[in-house]
């Protein structure tokens, strides 16, 4: 099983970061934390090549990308314009019949990133991404809790009327993820990781199954509810840390 990660937010997070030469689609759509929203290109049903360009205010270190609910069959991604810029390990797909990705590679410094879409996986449609997400690698964990100390959810957040004849109506808002986990005998490195997330206060992803292969496409932008409440193992400074953390999922999506 892959071990869980903590990521920082979507640095894709305005429609003045994103250029194409397919027409302006709706760019919203790739960082909306809505799947069922989808950017498509527009004119790009062909064989022809089309390029998204991703452009930062600054010099930016990022080390994950995944995409979510996509139909590209053939694609690469590099950076800073030139494409002998591969990220290591690269993100290039040649044959794919999958609609989730996962990259995890180096730390790589950059100034853009373009996402090369060459063709799709049924002939004849315009490219197509519910997600993408640009992020830089916070924490992964040295052992994921066991099932009996990791507590995940997804519930439907819903209102719930008793109408007058007795029957009920429910309207559903939305799906949200939250999860619970108790960590034991943590390295310092790693519980000094997540101190720093603590901290920071930032929302952040998570992925409780980063794969490369087959990857499900669950990652949740999150937000630490919980205190911070770790403390040696067993009371002993050789044995590690314990500790639990609670996180809910953000609004919006």
């Amino acid at each position: 099983m892959s071990k869980f990660e903590f990521c920082g937010q979507n640095l894709v997070n305005t429609t003045s970061m994103l250029l194409s030469n397919s027409g302006s689609g709706t760019f919203a759509y790739l960082y909306d934390r809505n799947t069922a929203l989808d950017y498509v290109t527009d004119g790009y049903t062909g064989a022809t090549s089309t390029t998204l360009n991703i452009v930062f205010d600054v010099p930016t270190v990022v080390s994950r990308i995944f995409l979510q609910t996509h139909n590209l069959k053939t694609f690469r991604i590099y950076y800073n314009s030139a494409t002998a810029n591969t990220f290591t390990p690269d993100c290039n797909v040649s044959t794919n019949s999958t609609t989730n990705h996962y990259f995890a590679f180096a730390s790589t410094t950059v100034s853009s990133i373009q996402l090369q879409m060459d063709n799709v996986i049924e002939a004849g449609q315009e490219r197509s991404i519910g997600e993408l997400v640009i992020s830089d690698l916070k924490s992964q964990f040295d052992v994921n809790p066991s099932a009996d100390n990791y507590d995940p959810k997804l519930f439907k957040q819903k209102i719930r009327h008793v109408m007058p004849d007795g029957g009920t109506s429910l309207f559903i808002v939305g799906n949200k993820f939250q999860a619970g986990m108790k960590l034991k005998f943590v390295s310092t490195a790693f519980k000094d990781e997540l101190v720093t997330i603590y901290n920071d206060g930032n929302p952040f992803y998570f992925l409780p199954e980063p794969t490369t292969t087959a990857w499900l496409g669950n990652a949740y932008e999150m937000v630490w509810v919980n205190d911070w409440n770790f403390t040696y193992s067993e009371n002993s400074k050789t044995q590690g840390w314990d500790g639990s953390i609670v996180i809910e999922e953000t609004p919006g999506a």
